[in-house]
């Protein structure tokens, strides 16, 4: 087990859930099967889109959190963190508008189709942004979005 897997694996023990997420940590995270291969359909977390009812505000607080504004929109923009990971698109929604939240997973195999459990809500279309997209749902009936070589 490798030094930051221990640290991981030590902090969560201290967490209440243990007996539920330590399971998960060791087995999904650090522990590989041998003689297995690994297919990637999709292959990061490209964004996370949030709507917010204030666009100022949501900057300030992102970036009081190590974000900062990569493209600035007016009322929408992309934050990004200097220490990696998705980038964060934040569209401001009028008062009154349910706010939501999404993620947005990268594949770059064109015409993939994800098998069951994973429920397709709306196949392969163009975006409004020039990218071609798939609509999936997760078990619990989020919605995803799936983006074909975007970033």
């Amino acid at each position: 087990m490798r030094v930051g897997a221990i640290a991981a694996a030590t902090r969560l023990r201290r967490c209440s859930l243990h007996s539920i997420l330590i399971p998960f940590v060791d087995v999904m995270m650090f522990r590989e099967a041998p003689g297995t291969e690994k297919t990637t359909m999709t292959n990061k977390i490209t964004y996370i889109f949030l709507g917010t009812h204030n666009w100022g505000k949501t900057v300030k607080y992102w970036q009081q959190l190590g974000y900062e504004v990569d493209v600035d929109l007016g009322t929408s923009g992309r934050m990004v963190n200097a220490a990696g990971g998705p980038a964060l698109f934040i569209t401001e929604m009028p008062e009154g508008h349910e706010l939501s939240m999404q993620i947005a997973i990268r594949t770059d195999e064109e015409g993939w189709k994800p098998e069951p459990p994973v429920e397709v809500d709306k196949d392969w279309h163009d975006s409004h942004w020039g990218t071609k997209i798939m609509m999936i749902k997760d078990p619990d009936g989020r919605d995803m979005l799936v983006q074909l070589n975007g970033d």
